[in-house]
């Protein structure tokens, strides 16, 4: 009897160690199959944020883009702007300018009209005068003949 306890003892422990082994493979087989899970599962969480990181930062640029287009766009139209306001200044002082000579040329030739009429003026008392006195001279000698 004591033998067959030691052998069936025996068995058991066989059995057992048997079962330890079979056991501890599968936990590192499940082991592995979850690892491999974990790291599948933490290679898609990377490829996620990747992509997530590779879209705000396109949209980012993209929205740059668009900024310094806008800012151009708004420079260019204050330098139209600006230009069109120094040729409408300069336009604005030719006008003034030429005005002013028409003015000036007008009053100097206000002045030379004057001058004239002045002139003529004073010959026309000259010569009336002077008609004056040939006619006084004349009844004079035409007094002393009668």
């Amino acid at each position: 009897v004591r033998k067959r306890m030691t052998f069936a003892s025996s068995n058991v422990i066989i059995i057992q160690r048997r079962w330890a082994i079979y056991r501890e493979t599968a936990r590192i087989q499940n082991v592995r199959i979850s690892y491999s899970e974990v790291l599948q599962d933490a290679y898609l969480a990377a490829t996620k944020i990747q992509s997530t990181f590779r879209m705000y930062h396109s949209r980012y640029f993209l929205l740059q883009q668009q900024k310094e287009e806008e800012h151009l766009i708004a420079s260019a139209q204050r330098k139209a702007v600006a230009a069109t306001n120094i040729q409408s200044a300069v336009r604005m002082w030719l006008c003034r300018h030429l005005l002013s000579r028409m003015a000036d040329e007008r009053d100097i030739a206000t002045k030379c009209d004057a001058a004239v009429v002045i002139q003529s003026l004073a010959r026309t008392m000259l010569c009336r005068r002077e008609l004056t006195l040939m006619r006084v001279a004349a009844a004079k000698v035409y007094c002393e003949k009668h």
